[in-house]
């Protein structure tokens, strides 16, 4: 709901709320004033994620031996994927067998344009909207989010669940808490957290400030750089991915809707 006024009369009727996040239950409490408000993640269904993943072979334009950076979303401004095609450019430049693959519906023009003007449209694919996404997200090295803001970034627990290691810039909400649940964080450092890399929250307003732009975009690859070159921990983030994302089973979601009831 739009109006604060409309949230609050709906909320103080219902017995409880439930949020998608542990940031959205807090934000809640605060701008609302209310306290009966409970955390549960979405629920996924691992298994059919990973069989999903092997009934066939995703038919992309790079070979065996490139390293391919992937996300997953919408054609949407909220996104941010000109930063994350900004930030593969230096990866790309530094290793050049490497890919990035966006995976999701859109025609992507201003993206595709970018990747034009910085020489790497051989190296950027964009597969469009896909009926069995999953295939093409196992292909994947890193799975990359740079969004300015999400609720619960769905596409990063099913990159989790196939055992693939996650950098992600830490939006509200969400990815901080899927990464690595002993927070708090610093918005403005890199996090080597528990379950994936956390760097530094990338804002609407610095797309005006082309310097800090620019900055954040390196800091961001040179992060996905050194999980690519490290083997050690890349294998350490990999099995860690694949634990947490069965925290987000549906039979968690169950047990934790269960307990939400019965107290």
């Amino acid at each position: 709901f739009n109006s604060p006024k409309v949230m609050k009369m709906y909320a103080r009727c219902a017995d409880g709320v439930i949020c998608c996040s542990k940031l959205i239950s807090d934000e809640f409490r605060r701008i609302y004033n209310y306290d009966r408000t409970s955390t549960l993640y979405n629920p996924y269904d691992i298994e059919r994620i990973k069989a999903d993943s092997k009934k066939d072979t995703a038919n992309i334009p790079f070979s065996e031996n490139t390293k391919l950076f992937v996300s997953m979303g919408r054609e949407d401004d909220v996104k941010n994927f000109p930063f994350m095609i900004g930030a593969f450019k230096y990866i790309h430049e530094k290793s050049h067998e490497t890919g990035l693959m966006i995976i999701g519906e859109g025609e992507y023009l201003k993206e595709k344009n970018l990747a034009n003007e910085l020489g790497i449209q051989d190296s950027v694919y964009f597969t469009g909207l896909q009926t069995e996404p999953y295939k093409y997200l196992k292909c994947g090295y890193i799975y990359l989010l740079t969004s300015f803001h999400e609720g619960f970034p769905n596409a990063l627990v099913e990159a989790m669940a196939l055992g693939i290691p996650a950098v992600s810039v830490n939006c509200k909400s969400g990815p901080a808490e899927i990464l690595d649940v002993s927070a708090p964080y610093d918005a403005t450092k890199t996090v080597y957290g528990s379950y994936g890399i956390i760097c530094p929250e990338v804002t609407e307003a610095d797309q005006q400030d082309k310097t800090v732009f620019d900055r954040k975009e390196r800091a961001f690859a040179d992060t996905v750089l050194s999980l690519m070159t490290d083997r050690a921990m890349y294998e350490k983030y990999s099995d860690a991915a694949e634990c947490r994302a069965a925290d987000f089973s549906n039979e968690s979601y169950r047990a934790g809707l269960k307990a939400i009831v019965e107290r």
